[in-house]
């Protein structure tokens, strides 16, 4: 298995920075393509949520993110220090009607095989992202 972390303190501009170490390291795994895009997308969804809902749009907004690749599984964790999300909360939002936003969630649960949120003590959300990877070989 391999497994490194980053942190990042930024807002938008840093989301392409951490997109683009994500992308290299499952490039290096040889985590499938479709999987990358799966996994980037609702990468990119979840680090837009924390610094929407977490931080408000504050800066800095800390943010580690923890990438683990094994043969089986790509797992993402995000830990905030902002507001701590309550998924319980969470509406979805109504198919009839054709909203702008408040569909990340959903998106994200879609692409994932697991998502799971956690408080990070006094305050944030530790968020944890799973993709399962398919065979190289069938």
């Amino acid at each position: 298995m391999s497994a490194e972390q980053r942190h990042f303190d930024g807002g938008l501009e840093q989301m392409g920075q951490a997109r683009g170490w994500l992308e290299e390291r499952l490039r290096a795994e040889r985590v499938a393509a479709a999987e990358i895009d799966a996994v980037l997308l609702a990468f990119t969804e979840a680090y837009t949520n924390v610094l929407r809902h977490a931080y408000h749009g504050q800066l800095p907004a800390p943010l580690d993110i923890e990438l683990c690749v094994s043969s089986g599984e790509v797992l993402i964790v995000l830990r905030d220090e902002g507001e701590t999300f309550q998924p319980e909360d969470a509406t979805a939002p109504d198919p009839e009607e054709l909203a702008e936003g408040g569909y990340g969630l959903f998106l994200i649960e879609a692409l994932m095989d697991e998502v799971s949120y956690s408080p990070a003590g006094a305050v944030g959300t530790v968020l944890r992202l799973k993709k399962q990877r398919a065979p190289l070989c069938a």
